[in-house]
This record gives structure tokens, C-alpha cells and sequence, in this order.
């Protein structure tokens, strides 16, 4: 039941391809129940739902590397060459590269790395205050200390001859609010 073309010409191939087609339809309509052809629709959708994705993978991929080729051309191309253009095409430049800086997540990247990008600034930016109130809460200890040392550096002195007794006193101190 081969199509062979040569041997018996092409009406006959032809013929044949017909009645191989019919028995294929035959036989998924009556030979098979219901369930499998179900099962066989489904596999089928499955297999071209499959494609789908990876069509859509490798779409996806080709436009990843070309982003990323576009972001290196332009890092390689924009960079602050103050000795060859001048100080103003350097600073050109360097708001040039700024805004895409700005402009590229706003528009190339999707909602997700927005937010990553976003969660990410907020932990720098907890962490900076962080520092800075620990620092600050260093220096106000610091000057306490020294106040505290500063102020409990009182000089007594008491001094008697001839039954005669002067005594003198003479306390410092600093009052620093904080």
C-alpha cells in the first residue's frame, strides 16, 4: 500500500493516498470509542500547545540577547571620553546615559523586575537609615560620656594653719543639651 509512483503510475499512487486517507478516517470515527478520541483530540492539542511555548520560549529568548546586545552597544558607545570630546560632550554624555537609566525600567523591563528593582532600592534605602541612626545614636553616647566626665571633675581643697582654717572650692561644669 505504498505510493510508488514508478512502477504503477500516478493515477494509481494517487488512488492509493485516497484510500489510505479513508481508512484513517474510518478508523478513528468507528473503530474508537468516544473517550479515545478524545484522548488522541487532547494529545493533539497538547503537542501544538507544547510548540506553542517553545516558539514563544525562543521568541522570548531572541529578544532578551537582543536587548542585551543593544544595552552593551550603547554602554560601549556612550562612555565619558572627556579627552577627546571636551568636558561638555562628557557631561552630555553623562545625562545621556542617565535618563536611559531612567527611561529603561520604566519601559523595558516588565512589572515584576519593576517591583524587584523597586524592593530592592527600599532595602537600600532602610539600610542607609539605618546606618545613619546608629551613627547618630554613637555620637550622642559619645557626647554624653565626655559631658558626664567633664562635669564630675570638681576640685575641693580645704587648708588650715595656725588654727585658722580657709577652704576653697572651684567646680566646672558644661551643660550640653543634645
Amino acid at each position: 500500500m505504498r505510493y510508488h509512483a514508478e512502477s504503477c503510475g500516478y493515477i494509481r499512487a494517487v488512488l492509493l493516498l485516497f484510500y489510505d486517507l479513508l481508512l484513517q478516517l474510518i478508523y478513528l470515527s468507528f473503530f474508537l470509542g468516544p473517550e479515545q478520541q478524545q484522548q488522541q483530540q487532547q494529545q493533539q492539542q497538547q503537542q501544538q500547545q507544547q510548540k506553542q511555548q517553545e516558539q514563544q520560549q525562543e521568541q522570548q529568548q531572541q529578544q532578551q540577547q537582543q536587548q542585551q546586545q543593544q544595552q552593551q552597544q550603547r554602554g560601549l558607545g556612550f562612555r565619558y571620553h572627556a579627552e577627546s570630546g571636551g568636558y561638555i560632550r562628557a557631561v552630555l554624555l553623562l545625562f545621556y546615559d542617565l535618563l536611559l537609566q531612567l527611561i529603561y525600567p520604566s519601559f523595558f523591563l516588565g512589572p515584576e523586575q519593576q517591583q524587584q528593582e523597586q524592593q530592592q532600592q527600599q532595602q537600600q534605602q532602610q539600610q542607609e537609615q539605618q546606618q545613619q541612626q546608629q551613627q547618630q545614636q554613637q555620637q550622642h553616647s559619645s557626647t554624653r560620656r565626655n559631658n558626664m566626665r567633664y562635669s564630675s571633675s570638681n576640685s575641693s581643697s580645704s587648708k588650715s594653719s595656725n588654727g585658722i582654717s580657709s577652704s576653697s572650692s572651684s567646680s566646672s561644669s558644661c551643660c550640653c543639651c543634645c
